[in-house]
């Protein structure tokens, strides 16, 4: 992990690329944290109604699942 992380901390704080490629691989990088933080969150939202939903239906007709 550290050196993947070592990498890309080099690979985006190089000074021979264009100012184009560097904005275009940081604003690559916030983008995708962002998806996955969004899609990190809708699973957890999902799962938490799915859980609410079953223990609704489970108290109102039992336990025969």
């Amino acid at each position: 992990m550290k050196l993947s992380l070592h990498l890309a901390l080099r690979h985006l704080n190089s000074s021979v690329k264009s100012n184009f490629s560097s904005f275009a691989g940081k604003l690559s990088i916030i983008g995708l944290s962002f998806d996955i933080a969004s899609l990190i969150l809708t699973i957890s939202v999902y799962q938490g109604f799915e859980n609410t939903i079953s223990d609704k239906i489970a108290s109102f007709d039992g336990h025969y699942r």
